[in-house]
């Protein structure tokens, strides 16, 4: 059985008119569901990292010390043998201001569809301006990617702010979402850089079924990173999940206090 810690609205994919449906679905403690919580399965998990990071706000300081730090991470938990870490991405309402797409995200999506692993293996897509330089300095190349056997993105979901947050990231069990409700859409640009990837966005579930199992890990501390998946070539191979639902939810609690988040995403390879 899961602990419900709060309900929140959750805001899914439609296709009609308004392209929103609006669900109340009960978040449940991540904490105590850990043992049952398995990136390969559902998607996704907590694990303790300590960084040598002093200002979470310094974006040049991330960069320079954290994605060394989550290349070694990654590594750990992916058994991989190569890792092409993207650069830090902070969230916040203040940074949303400036940026929109700094805000947290309250629509429920997955970074990338199937076409991830086709989008990386061909320099002649938009996404060679982003992803080529990250390739070089991790020594790498299209070469590489495509003479993988297997291609896995890893995001890395670190609170820099209060633990109380006021908009946390919630995640639902991946493995409970099927294919048939997943809605693909071209993303053209994103925070200034053109990159014209294809995301996920997730229709609500089934009205005569029973809601989503969605997670919340409560008081996260500076020392802990929610990691989840992605993207995985394998798990598209097998015919699994290879997505994870996942948005920012409104935490109803009266002390919570705006939320700054970081996140990092790796690309894992494996050599053939």
């Amino acid at each position: 059985m899961h602990q419900p810690l709060f309900e929140a609205p959750v805001y899914y994919f439609d296709s009609h008119e308004t392209g929103v449906s609006e669900v109340h679905e009960t978040m449940n403690c991540g904490r105590s569901a850990l043992a049952n919580l398995e990136i390969n399965r559902q998607g996704f998990t907590l694990s303790r990292h300590r960084s040598s990071v002093s200002d979470w706000d310094d974006l040049d300081e991330i960069n320079r010390i954290h994605r060394p730090e989550i290349r070694t991470l990654a590594k750990t938990i992916a058994h991989c043998d190569e890792v092409v870490v993207y650069p830090a991405l902070a969230r916040s309402t203040a940074r949303g201001l400036e940026e929109p797409d700094h805000a947290p995200i309250q629509f429920v999506h997955s970074d990338f569809s199937e076409d991830y692993r086709a989008m990386v293996r061909n320099p002649a897509r938009p996404y060679r301006a982003f992803l080529e330089p990250l390739l070089e300095e991790s020594g790498l190349s299209y070469r590489d990617l495509n003479q993988a056997s297997r291609l896995q993105v890893l995001q890395f979901w670190r609170n820099t702010g209060p633990i109380n947050a006021d908009f946390p990231l919630a995640l639902a069990d991946a493995s409970k979402v099927s294919n048939n409700r997943l809605h693909r859409e071209v993303i053209q640009d994103y925070a200034g850089d053109h990159l014209e990837f294809e995301t996920l966005f997730i229709k609500p579930p089934p009205a005569q079924t029973q809601n989503d199992d969605w997670f919340v890990f409560s008081d996260l501390t500076q020392e802990e990173v929610i990691v989840f998946r992605t993207y995985d070539s394998l798990a598209e191979e097998e015919g699994g999940a290879f997505w994870t639902p996942h948005c920012a939810v409104q935490n109803p609690h009266p002390d919570a206090k705006p939320r700054s988040s970081v996140e990092m995403r790796a690309l894992c390879v494996w050599n053939p």
